[in-house]
């Protein structure tokens, strides 16, 4: 008769064993990022946000030129002049000339990245930009002025291979050189992909690029 507690104790032990084990809380459960989107930097999220390619403000600051993210001043010391933009946008060589700088665009949309440019040209006899219209044309040159420096804006578009560069240029002369701006919406054509992705927002990715141009100044 003292045999039954023990097997009544053996099967449910048994039975304790076979049953499936708790589900992990989601604060313990990773998050796989994958690998052909940025990780996120101290300046806020990965560069594959939806419309904010380029532009990672800090949650609730407003302070600095860019709602409050981390800021890096390019300054050429030759010529005088300095521009900011947020640290998200990286260039592979400092030395090069045209310097680019690039932003990957968020994922799902035609837009693929944003490029930045600073030219510079010595003893330059025209001062334009030359590396998109020389193949496409430009609009005509238009004067603004930004921070009381006096700029030919131009705007146009550069289509080839399934690649579109929606590029607007600031050119302005120091002495003989020529100091030329460029900011690029690089996205592809309609019918390059099997499964068409939505169309990127224009006038929101160019947002950050008047908000660049605006911190231009000579010394």
């Amino acid at each position: 008769m003292r045999l039954i507690p023990l097997i009544v104790l053996l099967s449910a032990l048994g039975l304790a064993a076979c049953s499936p084990a708790s589900t992990a809380s989601p604060a313990s459960v990773a998050t796989v990022v994958p690998s052909d989107v940025p990780a996120a930097t101290d300046s806020g999220p990965a560069a594959g946000a939806p419309g904010k390619a380029g532009i990672f403000p800090q949650p609730g600051s407003t302070a600095g030129p860019f709602g409050g993210a981390d800021v890096i001043t390019y300054a050429n010391d030759r010529l005088g002049f300095s521009i900011q933009f947020p640290r998200v946008w990286q260039t592979s060589d400092e030395m090069a000339n045209p310097l680019v700088y690039v932003v990957p665009a968020s994922v799902g949309t035609t837009l693929v990245d944003k490029t930045f440019e600073i030219l510079t040209t010595d003893n330059a006899t025209d001062c334009k930009e030359t590396t998109y219209s020389s193949a496409t044309g430009s609009t005509s040159p238009e004067k603004v002025t930004i921070n009381g420096v006096d700029f030919a804006k131009e705007t146009g578009s550069d289509v080839g291979a399934g690649n579109i560069r929606d590029w607007t240029s600031y050119s302005v002369m120091k002495g003989t050189t020529c100091i030329n701006i460029t900011f690029v919406l690089h996205s592809v054509a309609a019918g390059v992909y099997s499964t068409e992705p939505a169309p990127f927002d224009k006038a929101e990715e160019s947002q950050i690029f008047d908000l660049m141009i605006g911190t231009f100044t000579f010394k």
